[in-house]
């Protein structure tokens, strides 16, 4: 187990099979991370997000993931 730090939720406990993972473009995000999603987008200066995606923190990186499938479809590495 490690933990992370998220902008409005504070830390959290990670699985230690995810925590220091660096997640990629078509990787699927557990729904683990659902939980900490970032509705204030624009205050990460990240553009509005497609229909039925969302935005998701994940250790210091922000991923765009397609709701419907779970599927990274962008990273924002290192934004905090």
């Amino acid at each position: 187990m490690g933990f992370y730090f998220a902008p409005t939720y504070g830390y959290y406990r990670v699985p230690s099979q995810w925590y220091g993972h660096r997640w990629g473009m078509g990787e699927y995000l557990p729904d683990y991370f659902f939980r900490y999603r970032i509705y204030d987008y624009m205050s990460y200066g990240l553009p509005r997000p497609p229909y039925d995606c969302g935005y998701f923190f994940v250790g210091q990186d922000i991923v765009l993931v397609d709701m419907s499938t779970g599927e990274i479809i962008d990273v924002f590495y290192d934004v905090y």
